[in-house]
């Protein structure tokens, strides 16, 4: 019996490479240059890399890690500061409209969640358009599946940790910051 089987469901952001990107430009493009606009009286190095640690931390709560994660033993839901894991047995319904998933457990008590979904985005794309429908249709078909199974597994706990890219961004901040200040000034 596994008892920490690996998701068999993700639901992520529609398109990580701008995330990245706005990884990049936060990086080298403002925590870089930051650390010869503020004068705290550290090395410009140190403030780029704080300000690049910051910056990465933050796109990755809001952006880049998964929002939701399920498997057959529940789901668990990811916000920015907070975690809620929910086994299926004790989940009575789940339902989406619009940007919001509602999953109400047996007991009446609420958890909500909320992902992007920009309407003048669906203007253009079918598939973006239908986001919210996918996403209600695979969890209500792993909601089915994760009862008929019981209380065999646990529901994923594992959050995907902050990838090495991070810190080598986050690095590259430091030594650019340390460069690109002198030719500010």
């Amino acid at each position: 019996m596994n008892v920490h089987p690996a998701p068999s469901g993700c639901f992520r952001r529609s398109n990580p490479w701008v995330s990245w990107l706005a990884v990049v430009v936060a990086c080298l493009g403002i925590a870089a240059p930051l650390g010869g606009v503020v004068d705290t009286g550290l090395p410009a190095a140190v403030v780029a890399a704080v300000a690049a640690a910051l910056l990465c931390e933050l796109i990755w709560r809001f952006d880049l890690r998964p929002r939701a994660l399920w498997n057959g033993g529940g789901l668990t839901l990811v916000q920015p500061f907070a975690v809620d894991v929910v086994r299926w047995g004790a989940i009575g319904s789940v339902a989406v409209s619009g940007n919001t998933v509602r999953v109400t457990a047996s007991d009446g008590t609420p958890h909500e969640w909320e992902f992007d979904r920009y309407w003048w985005l669906a203007r253009f794309s079918s598939a973006y358009a239908e986001r919210s429908d996918v996403l209600e249709a695979r969890l209500v078909d792993a909601l089915e599946k994760g009862r008929g199974e019981g209380d065999v597994h646990r529901p994923p706990s594992g959050i995907p940790r902050r990838p090495l890219a991070f810190l080598l961004l986050v690095a590259g901040s430091a030594v650019a910051g340390h460069f690109v200040v002198p030719l500010m000034g």
